[in-house]
C-alpha cells in the first residue's frame, strides 16, 4: 500500500468505528481530496482532507491514530479487499473440509451406532473412515 498522501490526491474517507477495532469493515465512506499534510513525529502523517460533503476531515493514511477518521487510495481499498476475500476464501475452504471430515466421520459412528457397538478408540474411527472415503472415491 502506498505510504504517503500528496496534497491534492483523491482518497475515500473512513471514519473509525471504536466497536469494530482492528476489524473495520470498510463499507462506508465518502470521497476526497488532500489538502492539507502535516508531519508529526508522534502519529506519523497528518492529514487534512476536504470531503466531497465540503466538511473537513483529519486523519492518517490507512489506520487511525489521530482523529476520527483514516483515508485510503482506490488502489489501496482494491487491494484491502481482495486481501479481504482471500482471507474470507481460505475461512470458507477450511470450514467446507471441517464440514465434509465431520460428516464421514457422523457416517461411521452412525455405523457403529446401529450395529449397537462402540469404538474401541479413534484411531479406529479415523480408520474406518479412511476407508468409507475410499470407497465412496471408486
Amino acid at each position: 500500500m502506498k505510504r504517503e498522501l500528496c496534497e491534492g490526491d483523491k482518497v475515500l474517507i473512513f471514519k473509525y468505528n471504536i466497536e469494530e477495532g482492528q476489524n473495520q469493515s470498510y463499507n462506508i465512506f465518502i470521497k476526497g481530496r488532500v489538502n492539507r499534510k502535516y508531519r508529526n513525529t508522534w502519529n506519523g502523517e497528518v492529514y487534512e482532507v476536504l470531503g466531497s460533503d465540503k466538511n473537513i476531515y483529519i486523519g492518517n493514511y490507512a489506520n487511525r491514530v489521530i482523529g476520527k477518521y483514516f483515508f485510503l487510495t482506490l488502489e489501496d481499498y482494491i487491494i484491502l479487499l481482495k486481501e479481504k476475500n482471500m482471507s474470507i476464501y481460505k475461512e470458507i475452504t477450511y470450514l467446507t473440509n471441517e464440514y465434509e471430515n465431520n460428516s464421514k466421520k457422523i457416517a461411521t459412528l452412525l455405523d457403529y451406532y446401529n450395529s449397537n457397538k462402540l469404538p474401541n478408540n479413534d484411531i479406529e474411527v479415523k480408520d474406518k473412515t479412511n476407508k468409507l472415503i475410499k470407497n465412496k472415491r471408486k
